[in-house]
């Protein structure tokens, strides 16, 4: 769950309640499908690995289980190929790590201008309305993070993510249960609704004729009501056409956290079949939960009229501007997720950066190797940070290049992969492959669509 979350509520928009809703289960229900493909594929890599290993006597039986990666993955069943799903998994990954310090830099100049009740389009009146320094302001936060080794260090930061978005959902939830007035400050909302008592009012202290007072606050009244629904739209059940194609990758991209499947699984406690199923259940119950609420709920307040940015949706207060001030701190927070599998996949295509040392290795031999590795891991990690930094301070508008980098590396972490590492691994006919052979062909599908709908977006 992260800034994507911002755009559900259009997406629904555009393809009705319940086509939007379908679409949100469907594509909950694939990835879901997506992590139990990695999760077997990885456990039977392990297995054979093992077996493998106590046949040959190559390794001794105290050395550790391989871990969980889609290096080992597609090294198991295409060799040749490993070189291009690393590489594939990283630049998806540093792309979104750019888009962040992006949506950081857009975010918060202009919360800073709410605060002081200056216009948004206005230029910067001092250098805490500048881009650059907020965007340098998230790297500094993001960089002891991404040096974390473990998924388990980010918990809380994670912890705090998943919150904001609840409590998102939340605000959705008391705007559409009529708790707070979704309309306030637009026209014919809550304040423009006071006029007519206030034309009465002043009518009779002016002395006019009551009875022509009470007409003139009739007919504003009429007119509020009328007026009222100016922030709503068309409330329908489905819808298609271009502007549902367009969407479309919003809903495949809400679910896509394949990429830290490896981080995931070596770091799980316990990790049977049983458990790793019931963790990624949960998660993907509680992502589909989450996003039911908020899209359903905001499109019931706004209808057709909801905008790209839930945010932009929400009537101009104080709410909303520390709501846009939490969204950049949410992807702030999930910057690493993005680090962490692009510095694994990137280690990987870095020669021997992950071979450990022969049983016949002397101690020096060894703690040789592990200041290499330390090393690596190290310039890695500078690398992807500056590089990311440098480009979000450059460039204000990647959009194309993001979209079409999300388009093809979200739907083949997702999708493709998945289904395609199963298959290789499992040649034997059963149900399970002819399931993952279908995610496949839906993960085409979905690239296609999702190229076609950019294009269509851009011309």
């Amino acid at each position: 769950m992260g800034a994507g979350t911002l755009g559900l509520p259009f997406a629904v928009a555009q393809t009705g309640w319940l086509l939007g809703g379908l679409l949100l289960v469907g594509s909950a229900i694939m990835s879901a499908h997506g992590f139990l493909l990695l999760t077997l594929s990885a456990r039977t890599v392990k297995q054979r690995t093992l077996a493998s290993s106590s046949s040959t006597s190559s390794l001794p039986s105290s050395s550790p289980p391989p871990s969980a990666s889609f290096y080992s993955l597609c090294h198991a069943c295409i060799p040749r190929y490993t070189f291009l799903v690393d590489l594939a998994v990283a630049t998806k990954c540093f792309g979104v790590a750019i888009s962040y310090l992006v949506i950081v830099g857009d975010l918060l100049p202009d919360v800073i201008k709410e605060f002081r009740h200056h216009p948004l389009t206005s230029p910067p009146s001092d250098i805490w309305e500048e881009r650059w320094l907020w965007i340098v302001f998230a790297f500094l936060v993001v960089v002891p993070l991404s040096f974390q080794r473990s998924l388990n260090a980010l918990r809380y930061t994670s912890g705090v993510s998943v919150g904001i978005v609840l409590c998102l959902a939340l605000v959705a939830l008391l705007y559409a249960g009529g708790v707070w007035d979704p309309c306030a400050g637009a026209e014919g909302g809550e304040d423009g609704g006071n006029d007519a008592l206030t034309v009465a009012l002043a009518a009779a202290t002016a002395g006019k004729d009551v009875a022509d007072a009470a007409a003139a606050a009739a007919a504003l009244t009429s007119t509020s009501s009328s007026s009222s629904t100016s922030c709503r739209g068309a409330y329908v059940m489905a819808r298609g056409g271009r502007s549902a194609l367009q969407v479309l990758p919003i809903f495949v991209y809400s679910y896509t956290a394949h990429q830290n499947f490896g981080l995931l699984l070596n770091e799980l406690k316990n990790p049977t079949p049983l458990r790793s199923t019931q963790t990624l259940s949960a998660a993907s119950g509680l992502s589909l939960l989450t996003y039911l609420l908020l899209a359903q709920a905001a499109y019931a307040t706004y209808g057709a009229a909801l905008q790209h940015d839930l945010l932009s949706s929400f009537p101009a207060s104080r709410l909303s501007t520390c709501l846009r001030a939490a969204m950049s701190l949410l992807v702030t927070f999930t910057y690493p997720l993005q680090a962490h599998p692009a510095r694994a996949c990137i280690l990987a295509l870095w020669p021997n950066s992950s071979s450990s040392s022969s049983s016949s290795s002397s101690s020096s031999d060894s703690n040789n190797k592990e200041q290499l590795l330390s090393f690596r891991y190290t310039c890695v990690t500078l690398l992807f940070l500056f590089c990311s930094l440098l480009l979000a301070l450059l460039i204000h508008d990647l959009s194309l290049v993001l979209e079409i980098v999300g388009a093809t590396g979200s739907t083949t972490v997702s999708y493709l992969l998945p289904g395609l590492t199963y298959f290789l691994l499992h040649p034997w006919s059963h149900l399970r492959r002819r399931l993952a052979l279908g995610q496949v062909v839906v993960g085409l599908v979905v690239m296609l669509t999702c190229l076609v709908a950019i294009l269509m977006k851009e011309r």
